[in-house]
Order: C-alpha cells, then sequence, then structure tokens
C-alpha cells in the first residue's frame, strides 16, 4: 500500500424549481464547453488543502488528475450533480501491511447535509474507527453530517494482518491511529 486515495466530491443541488434547474443546465453546459476553469478552480482549491495536511503530517502529497463532470440524479426528488474526482498521493500513512487514514484531516468539518465516506481496499480489515462512525461495513466507513472533527482528524486504520473485528478505540487507547 502507498496511501494514495482516490477521492470523489459531489455538490448536489435540488432541481425543484425552473430557476433553480436552469442555473444547474447553465453550469453542465459550461463544464461540458470547457472544464478547465473549473478544474483549475478546484485544484488550487486542494492545493492549499493539501497543503496544510503536509504541514500537520509531515508527508509530501500532491492533488493530481482533477476531473469534473455533472449529471442529474433521481434521489427520490430530481437532483443536479456537480462531481470533482481527483487522486490525493500520500493521504494516508501506509506501510507493507497497514493504511492509517484521516491524519490528514485534522478539524476536518460535516455540515448537516454532508458526509463523509472512506473506503479501503479488499484483504484490509478494521483494527480501528474513531470517533465510532455512523455506519460501518467490511471496506468502508461512513459519519453523516453535522459533525466537527478533533484536530487529530477522523481516524481509521486497517491491516491485512490484523483479524476481521473492529474497535472504535480512540487516543491513548490500543490503538490510536497515529502513524
Amino acid at each position: 500500500a502507498n496511501g494514495t486515495a482516490h477521492w470523489r466530491i459531489e455538490y448536489l443541488v435540488r432541481l425543484d424549481d425552473r430557476n433553480t434547474t436552469d442555473a444547474f443546465e447553465s453550469v453542465a453546459a459550461d463544464i461540458r464547453e470547457d472544464p478547465t476553469p473549473f478544474t483549475d478552480r478546484f485544484t488550487d482549491r486542494m492545493r492549499r488543502t493539501v497543503r496544510a495536511a503536509e504541514n500537520a503530517t509531515g508527508r509530501e502529497m500532491a492533488v493530481e488528475a482533477v476531473t469534473v463532470e455533472t449529471e442529474r440524479q433521481d434521489l427520490g426528488a430530481e437532483y443536479g450533480v456537480v462531481r470533482y474526482e481527483f487522486t490525493w498521493t500520500n493521504f494516508a500513512a501506509a506501510n507493507e501491511t497497514t493504511l492509517r487514514i484521516g491524519d490528514a484531516l485534522g478539524g476536518f468539518f460535516l455540515d448537516g447535509e454532508t458526509q463523509l465516506t472512506v473506503a479501503w481496499p479488499e484483504g484490509y480489515n478494521t483494527v480501528t474507527v474513531d470517533p465510532p462512525a455512523d455506519e460501518q461495513a467490511a471496506t468502508e466507513v461512513v459519519w453523516q453530517g453535522r459533525r466537527s472533527f478533533s484536530a487529530a482528524g477522523p481516524r481509521v486504520a486497517v491491516s491485512t494482518t490484523a483479524p476481521a473485528t473492529a474497535t472504535t478505540d480512540g487516543p491513548g487507547g490500543p490503538d490510536d491511529g497515529t502513524a
């Protein structure tokens, strides 16, 4: 494992009136015509975030391969979605058997309508999740919004050598998620 993460950030807007729908369709057309101004602005913002994470973790990091796309989705109501995807190199602390995820997100905040999903490859078992996630599966955890994470960030440790059990140890526990 090398600690590189694939990120997807989605912005959703409910298309519940003509003005909102027209505005979304205008942005979608602009993105289709020339996505570069959108990806450039997004990349600049993410590079500032990554620089702060580098300072906090001591790991050299980078944002690469930023893309943007739009679509309409029916989620019980119709929504317009603007989706950015990118690669964040060295996001997680990693060695041959273990990924420690989250130290790059110190102070991360979710508003009431957002969620953070952390997923990892098959073959890894959960060692720790701190704070406890709202949802947990074999290869991912989800925290639902309105939540502020500590300066340590949300922490997930997974390992290819750990038994298939999970704990929610916090700082000072058997595995406090530090690299």
